[in-house]
């Protein structure tokens, strides 16, 4: 376990905490940390600690700036790159209608 808590930057007695359900609201970071050192997706570590997950996706400019730190320039570049794709093919940023992206089982 200390090798988990070293990959995670945080102390073992904080993870045993947390385990034992003695912290309750850790903090977004340290549980980002714990599921890279247990190669676990976060999601699965956020909803452990009973946080609620959005059922949505971020729109895309708070998107890109969480995942590469984009700063104003590069959000609007790619915002009208994105603008161009969409034109170019067709595409709406609503998404698919409601059940559209969704399996159907087998008969």
């Amino acid at each position: 376990m200390q090798k988990v808590a070293d990959i995670a930057k945080v102390d073992l007695t904080y993870i045993s905490k947390l385990e034992a359900g003695l912290v309750h609201r850790p903090k977004p970071e340290i549980l980002h940390g714990l599921a890279e050192a247990l190669q676990t997706p976060p999601a699965d570590i956020f909803a452990l600690v009973g946080y609620q997950l959005p059922a949505d996706l971020p729109s895309f400019a708070p998107y890109l700036r969480a995942k590469y730190g984009l700063g104003s320039q590069a959000l609007d570049d790619m915002a009208d790159y994105l603008q161009f794709i969409q034109s170019k093919y067709g595409l709406t940023d609503t998404g698919p209608d409601g059940g559209e992206d969704e399996e159907q089982p087998p008969m």
